[in-house]
């Protein structure tokens, strides 16, 4: 089952299939239009429509704020001296309003989504839910009782989300946990003596945290005993929410530590750079990553998109096409294309283009997906002449938070999960986000990314694929570069891609999840989730 944010229900095929009809036809109109109007882009208006009533639930995590950073000291012997919010030294974004010549597609969905009064994750309640008690799976009959339970849970908690982590807890954080540990076992017998050290980027509840402390302490208490875990968390109230939460176990205290206020994506959050052995842990934070929109012109070459006021436009906002200048920009689309790197981003290129690491090819795709991939392609190649994809949406803040990793924590690994899919996206373009917002209690879908600010949640799918080039590229950075990691002479930095059911499989305790009739929700829903292991 594909699996968004929403309430847990299921759309009937036919009804995704027409809204994918109608997604490839705003997409044609949305193109047509650029190639008309190639200096200046006005989105089409904002439509505002409830979508069916029968609703995938779109579970999710928060991603990392806003760059306002503090600069800390990185953890040491005594984890008390940093735990808590520190705010000391903290540099933050000047947060200044749309106005002309506007700001760049990815400062303006930072600035929606993270404004530190306005914006969509701070101006309202925490809206990360927290199961009251672990789900029961073995007791339940089958899918039917699953979702119903689900169901259940939404009505009682209208405005929170449910991340998997959550849902599944404590069986997913423990998988987390036994394959951190297998790694970390490998390690120690290539004869590594460094205490495990786990940072998780944007940690919800607490729940993960807490799972895998539980795991460790139970299994593996001689890790245990000299392990690290800190949380790097842009929502102060999820901070605080954190410490209080993994803090209720006194043990957990003395190697636990939660970096408040701080954007993962800023070398400043990181302190003092650390060349020991750690985890980075990243559970439905790539989604709402910000992204930068690219288009071609009329020359082939691709322009680089602005946000600025228009007051003349349904939605107070139009989109400006100028040339590509933006070095994050210029190096991200190096990475994701390697053949068409821009002047002076060739060491990219050739890192991305060469071995990233295996990917778990698709044995089965959801046939609404596959069909709207042929629809689109069908109309791209016969319609436009191949020029359908010329509007693309770039993870640049994922870059750039692969640049900071690579630069603060060179040996590091990345344990990232996330969706590579996101069906019934209204927006035009490759790897468009979906932007929804909710109203008494009903889920409203827009068509535009160009809403006022907070008035709306914006993610994005994640295509592993490009985010194995994106991690490649970003570690053979040149020294001194901005954002630079590393060094050109450098190998590449690979990684490798699993789905979630391969990745639960191994390391699960699948048994504890499995429904009386056989049904394991921990395997057979999230069918468009994917690991990213480094």
């Amino acid at each position: 089952m594909l699996r968004m944010r929403r309430s847990p229900h299921d759309l009937s095929s036919i009804s995704r299939w027409w809204q994918k009809e109608a997604s490839c036809i705003m997409t044609l109109r949305h193109i047509f239009h650029t190639l008309s109007e190639p200096e200046q882009v006005q989105h089409p208006s904002t439509t505002q429509g409830p979508v069916s009533p029968q609703l995938h639930s779109r579970i999710r995590q928060f991603a990392t704020g806003p760059p306002c950073a503090p600069d800390v000291n990185r953890i040491g012997a005594n984890m008390s001296a940093s735990r808590g919010i520190n705010k000391v030294g903290r540099r933050c974004y000047s947060y200044k309003p749309v106005d002309n010549p506007g700001m760049l597609v990815r400062d303006f969905i930072h600035d929606s989504l993270y404004h530190p009064v306005e914006g969509y994750f701070t101006s309202r309640p925490v809206s990360v839910g927290e199961t009251p008690q672990p789900l029961e799976f073995v007791s339940m009959l089958g899918q039917r009782h699953y979702t119903s339970t689900l169901d259940s849970l939404y009505k009682e908690r209208e405005s929170s989300w449910f991340t998997p982590v959550e849902l599944f807890r404590p069986w997913y954080g423990r998988a987390l946990g036994r394959y951190i540990l297998s790694q970390h076992k490998l390690e120690q017998t290539k004869g590594s003596t460094a205490p495990l050290v786990v940072y998780e980027v944007g940690g919800g509840s607490g729940t993960c945290a807490l799972d895998i402390l539980d795991f460790f302490a139970a299994k593996a208490p001689d890790v245990y005993a000299s392990m690290q875990y800190v949380t790097v968390e842009i929502s102060e109230a999820l901070a605080a929410k954190q410490e209080s939460r993994v803090g209720q176990v006194e043990s957990h205290r003395e190697r636990y530590a939660v970096w408040g206020g701080h954007d993962a994506a800023v070398a400043e959050a990181w302190g003092a750079v650390d060349d020991s052995p750690c985890y980075v842990v990243m559970l439905e934070v790539l989604d709402n990553l910000p992204h930068d929109r690219i288009c071609r012109g009329k020359d082939g070459r691709w322009m680089q998109t602005r946000v600025r006021r228009n007051d003349r436009t349904a939605t107070g906002l139009e989109e400006v096409l100028e040339p590509l200048t933006d070095p994050l920009i210029q190096r991200c689309l190096a990475a994701v294309h390697p053949t068409e790197a821009p002047s002076g981003t060739e060491v990219y290129a050739a890192a991305a283009a060469g071995p990233v690491g295996p990917i778990e090819s698709d044995t089965w795709q959801h046939p609404v997906e596959t069909a709207g991939k042929v629809v689109q392609s069908m109309v791209d190649r016969w319609l436009l002449g191949g020029r359908a994809t010329s509007v693309e949406f770039l993870p640049t803040n994922a870059m750039a938070l692969f640049e900071v990793l690579h630069r603060a924590r060179p040996n590091h690994r990345i344990v990232a999960a996330d969706f590579d899919h996101l069906p019934d996206v209204a927006v035009a373009g490759r790897n468009a986000p979906l932007v929804a917002s909710k109203r008494a209690g009903s889920t409203h879908d827009h068509s535009t990314y160009l809403v006022p600010r907070g008035e709306a949640d914006i993610f994005f799918p994640t295509d592993f694929a490009a985010l194995q080039r994106i991690y490649a590229a970003s570690s053979c950075s040149p020294i001194g570069a901005e954002g630079g990691g590393g060094d050109s002479a450098t190998p590449p930095a690979t990684s490798q891609v699993m789905s979630t059911q391969a990745f639960m499989e191994r390391y699960a305790e699948v048994s504890a999840t499995r429904t009386r009739d056989g049904y394991n929700p921990l395997l057979d829903d999230f069918t468009n989730t994917r690991f990213l292991l480094s």
